[in-house]
């Protein structure tokens, strides 16, 4: 069984667990409660392109916003 499972915590940046989750080719990451390790949830591939596709349309709505503003 192994014991070294990489891990994620709820604090933790995003990038930085999915830089986790590409060097070791993981699909999925648990993420722990610090100091306790117990089970929170987990992340997956599919809630990483989620997360990016969310803030590519933020990012077009607000720079739709900006060329529709009424100047004054």
């Amino acid at each position: 069984m192994q014991r070294n499972i990489p891990q994620a915590f709820p604090d933790e940046p995003i990038d930085e667990v999915l830089e986790r989750m590409t060097d070791q080719s993981l699909q999925v990451i648990p993420v722990l409660e610090r100091g306790t390790d117990r089970l929170l949830g987990s992340v997956t591939c599919q809630d990483v392109l989620g997360l990016v596709v969310l803030m590519h349309r933020i990012e077009g709505e607000k720079q739709r916003q900006t060329v529709e503003a009424p100047t004054t």
